[in-house]
């Protein structure tokens, strides 16, 4: 908790928390530099997920970041949340490639 509070104080930073029948299902968090911004902590409750929380608290997040000026906005993603920034707009622009690296068999 001690880091989000740091992280929140920063200023540049913010926090949305997706909310349905009253629990906390999802959450994202923006950090804005300049005309830039990452979103970050993008997570779902399992059996929440596909109910188009997510998708409405990302929306409120891009709709605050573009009143503000942001012009361009990064994200990484996990496989199985690809679709979900795709129909929010965003484009793939890096494959993902996962390598395994042994320290034992390198000399």
């Amino acid at each position: 908790m001690e880091q989000f509070t740091d992280i929140l104080n920063l200023g540049n930073t913010y926090f949305y928390l997706g909310m349905l029948n009253g629990k906390a299902v999802t959450s994202c968090m923006t950090i804005l530099h300049e005309d830039t911004s990452v979103l970050e902590i993008v997570a779902t409750l399992e059996e929440y997920r596909r109910k188009g929380v997510a998708t409405a608290t990302i929306d409120k997040a891009l709709l605050d970041l573009r009143q503000k000026g942001i012009k361009t906005i990064s994200l990484r993603a996990e496989t199985d949340g690809i679709q979900v920034y795709k129909r929010l707009g965003f484009k793939e622009c890096f494959v993902r490639t996962v390598a395994a690296y042994n320290w034992k068999e390198t000399k």
